[in-house]
């Protein structure tokens, strides 16, 4: 099966994470350090050129 990158971001929170998946299997989440939309999206393309997904 093929693995995915989805990326959440909870406004009322001000938390986001990543993860990597497939169809109910969750191979890794990160979760961001950062606590604004803005933020996140400029954290999720920086931590892609990082992840390698086979």
């Amino acid at each position: 099966m093929d693995k995915r990158v989805s990326k959440y971001f909870n406004v009322e929170k001000g938390e986001g994470r990543l993860i990597v998946h497939n169809q109910g299997v969750v191979f890794a989440e990160f979760i961001s350090p950062v606590s604004t939309l803005q933020e996140f999206n400029n954290w999720v393309k920086e931590t892609m050129e990082y992840i390698y997904i086979k």
